[in-house]
Parts: structure tokens; C-alpha cells; sequence
């Protein structure tokens, strides 16, 4: 939004409006793998309250709520970092946004599948939360079409990982999975049924 209140000349004619920061605010993070745990190392130095659920507790500084519903309350903004299983599908439905609150932001990085978009689209258009960023989708690379005209919702497509740095990094866990593999030791990332 203030990329284009420049671009479109509207600074000339007045002040861009007030926004909020995030220091002081309470991150709630649903997954606390390794994405999830890296992911709060980086928002530490927004000087914010980090909470967290999962499966299980972890051996982490960060407060754990049991259920994600519980999290969403407690939360200004709640980032999805955990994986696709049949226990998170569609996790966040109309009862984790409405807890999550009207000055609330969801964040996906996790998987499309996490969460309801047809409970997501409603809220959005309905202002039950404040807004979303969403990195994935249900349908990619098709995703609902009810989020295009939105303004309180920012799309990227799926590029979480497209660096070079971490596609290389990628390739190079790929390659020595694939040698441990071969040579009958303990695979770095295996991969369960």
C-alpha cells in the first residue's frame, strides 16, 4: 500500500496513514520445527511476545498453548509454519479466525491445506481479522479467486524458498540424502510414510 500511495502520486496530496508496529505484540507460531523455530529466532529482534503450539512442547523459550484456537486468541498476528498432515487440515477455520480477531494478521508459509479459504475468503470480506499474507494455496497455481480484488490480503507465489542460496541448499541435501541412502547410513532428512 505505501509502495503505491507513492507511486500513484498520492503522497503530494497528504499523509500515508498511521500503521503499527510489531514490538510489543504477541507472534503466535503453529509449528515449532525447524522452520517454525527459525522463524522465531528472526522475529526476537522485533522485540515481540513469541507463543507457539504443536504436537508437543518443545525445549524453546516461547509460551505453548495446546491447541491453536487458544493461540489464535492470544495472538496479533499468527503465522502458519507447520505441515501438511491430516491433524492440520484446515486447522484454521472460522473459529481460529474469529479468535484470531479483527486486528488480528494470518501469516501462511506452512501449506495450503492448513487452512479453510472458504472460511478465510469470508473473514476477509467480512473484516474478522484484519488481513492475511499468504504464500500458498489449496489450488496452486490456481489460487481462489476471491482473494484477487481483496485489499487486505497479500499474495506471493509460493516462494518461501526461491533464493539460490537455498535451492542449491536444497540440491546439496538431496545429493547427500541420496549418498547416505546408497551407502546404508542414516538418511539427513528421511522421508515417512
Amino acid at each position: 500500500q505505501a509502495h503505491e500511495f507513492v507511486k500513484s502520486a498520492a503522497w503530494s496530496k497528504g499523509l500515508f496513514t498511521v500503521t503499527t508496529t510489531l514490538a510489543g505484540k504477541c507472534v503466535g507460531i503453529a509449528g515449532m520445527g525447524r522452520i517454525g523455530q527459525d522463524l522465531a529466532k528472526r522475529l526476537e529482534a522485533f522485540k515481540v511476545k513469541i507463543a507457539y503450539t504443536g504436537p508437543s512442547r518443545k525445549e524453546v523459550p516461547y509460551e505453548y498453548f495446546p491447541d491453536i484456537q487458544s493461540l489464535a486468541k492470544a495472538s496479533d498476528v499468527l503465522f502458519l509454519a507447520c505441515p501438511a498432515t491430516p491433524e492440520t487440515e484446515k486447522m484454521v477455520n472460522a473459529e481460529v479466525l474469529s479468535a484470531l480477531g479483527t486486528k488480528g494478521f494470518l501469516i501462511n508459509i506452512a501449506r495450503g491445506s492448513v487452512v479453510d479459504e472458504t472460511a478465510l475468503l469470508v473473514a476477509l470480506q467480512q473484516n474478522i481479522i484484519a488481513g492475511a499474507a499468504l504464500d500458498v494455496f489449496e489450488n496452486e497455481p490456481n489460487p481462489n479467486i476471491g482473494f484477487l480484488n481483496l485489499d487486505n490480503v497479500l499474495l506471493t507465489p509460493h516462494i518461501g524458498s526461491a533464493t539460490s542460496e537455498t535451492r542449491q541448499l536444497m540440491t546439496n541435501l538431496a545429493i547427500d540424502n541420496l549418498e547416505a541412502f546408497y551407502n546404508k547410513k542414516t538418511l539427513l532428512t528421511e522421508v515417512k510414510n
